[in-house]
C-alpha cells in the first residue's frame, strides 16, 4: 500500500466510462478515498464552465485542474488560483494559422470554450460522435464570428481548441504551431489540437496544486489515457495509464489498470492505495508494471491467485514477457533493471497467457502455449480459455 494524499484524475477516457458518467465502482472507490482525506483532483482539458455538477460533487473533489493545466481553481470558492494563459494578440496568430486549414477553432476564455454556428452545423466533417457533438453543444457558448469577438473582447484564453477534418493535415498544422517557441501543443483526441501557452500542461499544475496543499510529489497519484495527460502521468508518484490509454500514455505510466468502461480508476486504486485485490464484483483487479528487464522485457503484476486470468494482448506489440516455473514477478520496479530471480515476491499459480489475433513469445523468442485463444481476453477478469 501506498500513502497517497491527492489523486489527479482525467475524466474523459478514464474516470468517466463511454456514457460520460462517472461508473458506480469509482464512486464508491472516491468515497473510500474521501474518508481517508484524500484530495480528489479532476484534472481535464475542459473549461471549468464545462465541468458538470456531477464531476464538481465527487467525494474530495476541492480543487480541480482545467484546460489542460493552464487553470488550477478551488471549486469551493469558484475561483481560480493558478493561471497561465495566451495573450490576445497569441490568440489571433493561432487562429490565423488555423483558417489555413480545414478546422474548428475554440478559445477556451474565463473557463467557456467559444465557438461560431458553421463549426456547430459541420461537427460531423470532423469525426465527432453524438456523444462528443452533445457535448460540444452543451459546453459552447456561440458567437457569430469567433476571430472578431477575440478582437473586440480582448480578452486572454487559457487554450485554443482546434478540429481537424484531414489528419494528414493535422499532422502539418501541429509542427507549424510547435514551431512557435511560446507554445505548447497536445491532443486529447485522434482529430484534435490543444494549443496552451509554454508551461501549462497538467503535469506542471499537479506539482504546483500539490505544493501548495503541502503535499509532496511521492504522495500523488494520478491517472489518464491521452496525449494531454501524459505530463501529469509523469509528473506524479505513480501514474497510472488505462488499458484503452494510448500506447505512449502507457509507456510513460508506472502501471496500467483496466478500462474506463470496467472501473479501472477504482481498481487501482484499491490495489495501490487500499492493498484490495478484487474490484466490487469479484474479479481480479490486475495491473501491469512497468518492470523491465534486460532486453526491454515486460513483467506483468498480478495479484493471488493468479489461476485461470485472462490477458489482453494486440498483435504487433513489442510487449513481451517472462516466466519461471510458473511464476510473476509482482514488484513496481520503476522502469529499472532488474533480475526475476531477486525481485523479491513471486505468485505461484499455473498462469496461462492467451494471444488475441497474435501469438504470444518468450523473452527467448519462442513461442509461448502455441496460439491459445479466449473468446473475450481482457486484463482483470477470470475466464476460461479456448482449446
Amino acid at each position: 500500500m501506498r500513502n497517497i494524499k491527492l489523486i489527479a484524475l482525467d475524466l474523459d477516457g478514464t474516470l468517466l466510462n463511454m456514457e460520460k458518467k462517472v461508473p458506480q465502482g469509482n464512486y464508491q472507490a472516491l468515497k473510500e478515498c474521501e474518508k481517508a482525506g484524500i484530495q480528489i483532483v479532476p484534472a481535464t482539458g475542459r473549461g471549468v464552465g464545462g465541468i458538470p455538477p456531477m464531476i464538481r460533487e465527487l467525494p474530495g473533489a476541492n480543487y480541480a485542474i482545467t484546460t489542460n493545466g493552464a487553470v488550477v481553481a478551488d471549486l469551493k470558492n469558484n475561483k481560480a488560483i493558478k493561471t497561465c494563459g495566451l495573450s490576445n494578440e497569441m490568440i489571433q496568430r493561432i487562429l490565423n494559422i488555423a483558417k489555413k486549414y480545414h478546422s474548428a477553432t475554440d478559445p477556451f476564455i474565463d473557463g467557456r470554450a467559444i465557438t461560431e454556428p458553421a463549426s456547430i452545423d459541420h461537427m460531423d466533417e470532423f469525426g465527432l460522435s453524438p456523444e462528443m457533438q452533445k457535448l460540444i453543444r452543451d459546453t459552447r457558448e456561440v458567437v457569430p464570428n469567433v476571430m472578431e469577438y477575440v478582437k473586440t473582447t480582448g480578452a486572454e484564453a487559457e487554450k485554443v481548441n482546434i478540429f481537424m477534418a484531414d489528419l494528414e493535415e493535422r499532422e502539418v498544422l501541429r509542427k507549424e504551431l510547435m514551431a512557435i517557441p511560446e507554445l505548447s501543443i497536445s491532443s486529447s483526441m485522434y482529430n484534435n489540437l490543444e494549443v496552451n501557452a509554454k508551461g501549462a500542461d497538467k503535469g506542471s499544475a499537479l506539482l504546483w496544486l500539490a505544493d501548495y496543499l503541502g503535499i509532496d510529489r511521492e504522495e500523488t497519484m494520478s491517472f489518464g489515457d491521452g496525449e494531454n495527460d501524459i505530463p501529469m502521468i509523469q509528473a506524479a508518484g505513480i501514474g497510472v495509464a488505462m488499458e484503452n490509454a494510448l500506447d505512449t500514455v502507457k509507456a510513460a505510466a508506472d502501471m496500467i489498470t483496466l478500462k474506463n468502461d470496467e472501473d479501472g480508476v477504482a481498481a487501482a486504486i484499491r490495489k495501490i492505495i487500499f492493498g484490495s485485490n478484487e474490484n466490487d464484483d469479484g474479479t481480479l483487479a490486475i495491473n501491469r508494471s512497468r518492470c523491465v528487464f534486460s532486453g526491454n522485457d515486460v513483467i506483468w503484476s498480478l495479484p493471488r491467485p493468479a489461476a485461470s486470468v485472462c490477458f489482453s494482448w494486440s498483435a504487433g506489440t513489442d510487449d513481451h514477457y517472462r516466466e519461471s516455473s510458473n511464476t510473476v514477478c509482482h514488484r513496481f520496479c520503476k522502469g529499472k533493471s532488474c533480475d526475476p530471480g531477486k525481485c523479491g515476491s513471486f505468485y505461484y499459480g499455473s498462469i496461462r497467457m492467451a494471444a488475441a489475433g497474435g501469438e504470444r513469445k518468450h523473452s527467448s523468442g519462442g513461442p509461448a502455449y502455441g496460439d491459445r485463444r479466449t473468446e473475450t481476453p481482457t486484463i482483470g477478469k477470470r475466464c476460461s480459455f479456448g482449446k
